[in-house]
C-alpha cells in the first residue's frame, strides 16, 4: 500500500501540482499573459467586426476576416512561446528570448493550414454520407474527436520544438511519441471532470435547497445560478488548461 501511495505522489500528476507550487511567482505571470492575450483577442476581433460592418464589398469583408486570422495567429504565436519558455524554466535554465519566434510562427501557419483543410474535408464528407437529421451529430462527434487527438499533437509538437527548434524535425518526434504517454494527461483531465461534476452535483443541490419560493425571485435566482455556473466553468477550462501545459512539458522531458 505504502509503495503504491509512494508511486501515486511521484507520478507526473502531482509533479505539476509540486511544480505549479514551487513557481508560483512565474505562475502568476502566465495568468497574467493569458489574460492579456484574451483581451488583445477580444480587442482585435471587435475592432475587425466594427470595421467589417461597414465594408463596402464581400472583398473587404474577407480581408478583414482573413486579417482577423493573421492576427490571431500571430498574437497565439507570440503568447505561446514566451509561455512555454516560462513553463521550461521551471524544469531547466531557459533564455527568454525570442531568436526562433519567426519558425514557430511557420510552424503554427502550417498547423492552421492542416486544421483548416480538414474541416473543408471533414464537413461535406459527413453531409454526404448522413441523412441531414444524423449529420448534425455525427460532425460534432468527429470534431471532438479531432479536438483531442490535434490537442495532444499540437502541445507535444510546440514543446519538442521548443526543444529542437527544426519544424519538420518535431513534427516527426511528435508523431512517434509513444502513445502511453498521453494517458497520463488523458487520466489527469478525467479526473479534473469527475470533480468538476461533483461540484456541481453539489451546487445544484445547495441551489435547490436555497431557491427562493416567490415567481419574480425565481427568475433572478435562475439567472444568477447561471452565471454562477458560467464563471465555474471558465475557471474550469482555463484550469484544466494551465495544468495540461505543464503536464505536456513533462510528456517531452520523457520522451
Amino acid at each position: 500500500m505504502r509503495s503504491l501511495l509512494k508511486k501515486i505522489k511521484g507520478s507526473d500528476f502531482f509533479k505539476v501540482f509540486r511544480l505549479i507550487k514551487k513557481n508560483k511567482k512565474m505562475c502568476s505571470l502566465l495568468v497574467g499573459l493569458d489574460i492579456l492575450f484574451f483581451a488583445m483577442v477580444y480587442g482585435v476581433n471587435l475592432s475587425i467586426l466594427r470595421i467589417g460592418e461597414r465594408a463596402a464589398s464581400m472583398g473587404q469583408l474577407f480581408f478583414m476576416m482573413a486579417l482577423n486570422v493573421v492576427l490571431i495567429i500571430l498574437f497565439y504565436s507570440l503568447f505561446k512561446h514566451a509561455v512555454m519558455k516560462i513553463i521550461n524554466s521551471f524544469i531547466e535554465k531557459t533564455n527568454l528570448d525570442f531568436k526562433k519566434f519567426w519558425k514557430f510562427l511557420s510552424l503554427n501557419v502550417m498547423i492552421s493550414a492542416v486544421l483548416l483543410v480538414i474541416f473543408l474535408i471533414v464537413e461535406p464528407s459527413v453531409n454526404n454520407l448522413f441523412k441531414p437529421e444524423y449529420a448534425t451529430n455525427v460532425f460534432n462527434g468527429v470534431i471532438v474527436v479531432l479536438f483531442v487527438l490535434f490537442y495532444l499533437f499540437i502541445n507535444t509538437l510546440h514543446f519538442t520544438f521548443l526543444k529542437e527548434m527544426k519544424v519538420f524535425k518535431s513534427v516527426k518526434k511528435s508523431y512517434a511519441m509513444r502513445k502511453r504517454n498521453y494517458l497520463g494527461i488523458l487520466s489527469g483531465s478525467f479526473v479534473f471532470f469527475v470533480a468538476f461534476y461533483l461540484l456541481y452535483v453539489i451546487t445544484a443541490l445547495v441551489a435547490g435547497a436555497i431557491a427562493p419560493s416567490g415567481e419574480y425571485a425565481q427568475v433572478g435566482f435562475a439567472h444568477a445560478y447561471g452565471l454562477f455556473l458560467n464563471v465555474l466553468m471558465m475557471l474550469f477550462v482555463y484550469f484544466l488548461m494551465f495544468f495540461n501545459r505543464i503536464y505536456f512539458r513533462l510528456v517531452v522531458e520523457k520522451r
